[in-house]
């Protein structure tokens, strides 16, 4: 028997898992069968459209979501159709057993059974959640992504060398785990170095961008090199409640501190959810704010 494929990371970088839920539902709403065709397409579109405008009025977001074309409902599309929630048949997209099940889910708003569903699509069917859970537990203490500050740039004048310095001597200082990746520094300073900026501005903008490169590389290589893969997994597995991010303040150091809330063991005081892969379990916490802060504070950090 051939062993089915499994692929690093999802097509599109869809970032909000609720996408798939709205595009499922749309599908359940006309029988569990739809054609395939362009109309279709366009009907998927506002479905996901309509999705944004519903989360947007009900958070009070002063920036209204931009609006999602054709492209990203077909990256949805094929997605659902990889977890094997949708497949085609005849010109025809149609809801496969286990996409009826999700679809039973949503309709009666069983958002603990979706997410334990949607963490096991996610970890069996994709490389790269399985590998930064796995990195998460190796740095307990979270991952912190440095925020570069217009009163940071000003106390070290702009000067990369010593910004990183500083702030990896607070990083390590705070969260035990030594980064530094002298051939990506080296290549880092090299672009920074050779970028002409005049504006105060645009220097920090791309300070920042450096600097969240850096990091990233240096904890998640080879499978995350960007900030934008990062992002995108760190916002799927916070929706599914596996990880959790705050801004803290160490000593005039913003970071933005992506912490894990879940477990390979069941150590927890609450635990929440316990999901079963195929040779472990996942024990998902689900702790008080104050046992968080609590926990924080020991290693000194401050809330901003």
């Amino acid at each position: 028997m051939q062993k089915k494929r499994i692929i690093n990371v999802p097509s599109g970088n869809i970032f909000d898992i609720r996408y798939l839920f709205t595009i499922l539902a749309s599908i359940d709403s006309v029988g569990g069968v739809i054609v395939n065709n362009s109309q279709t397409d366009e009907y998927f579109k506002n479905s996901v459209n309509e999705y944004n405008n519903r989360k947007d009025d009900k958070y009070g977001f002063s920036h209204k979501s931009k609006e999602v074309n054709v492209d990203t409902i077909k990256h949805i599309v094929y997605e659902l159709k990889y977890l094997e929630l949708i497949k085609r048949e005849e010109k025809q997209i149609l809801l496969t057993k286990s996409g009826k099940e999700v679809t039973s889910l949503i309709r009666n708003k069983n958002a603990l059974e979706l997410k334990k569903i949607f963490t096991q699509l996610m970890l069996s069917k994709y490389i790269i959640f399985d590998y930064f859970l796995r990195k998460m537990k190796q740095f307990n203490n979270g991952i912190p992504i440095p925020i570069i500050t217009s009163e940071i740039f000003d106390k070290y004048s702009g000067n990369l060398n010593e910004i990183i310095k500083n702030y990896i001597k607070a990083i390590n200082t705070v969260c035990h785990m030594p980064i530094l990746k002298t051939d990506i520094l080296d290549e880092l300073l090299e672009d920074y170095n050779e970028i002409k900026l005049e504006q105060r501005t645009e220097k920090i903008k791309k300070l920042q961008t450096i600097i969240e490169r850096y990091v990233v590389s240096s904890l998640f290589f080879p499978k995350i090199k960007s900030r934008r893969t990062y992002d995108f997994v760190r916002a799927r597995t916070t929706f599914l409640g596996l990880t959790n991010f705050a801004n803290f303040n160490y000593d005039g150091f913003i970071v933005e501190l992506l912490y894990p809330i879940f477990g390979f063991e069941n150590n927890f005081k609450h635990t929440f959810i316990i999901i079963d892969m195929l040779d472990y379990q996942l024990f998902i916490n689900s702790p008080l704010f104050e046992e968080i802060k609590n926990e924080f504070r020991k290693i000194d950090y401050q809330f901003c």
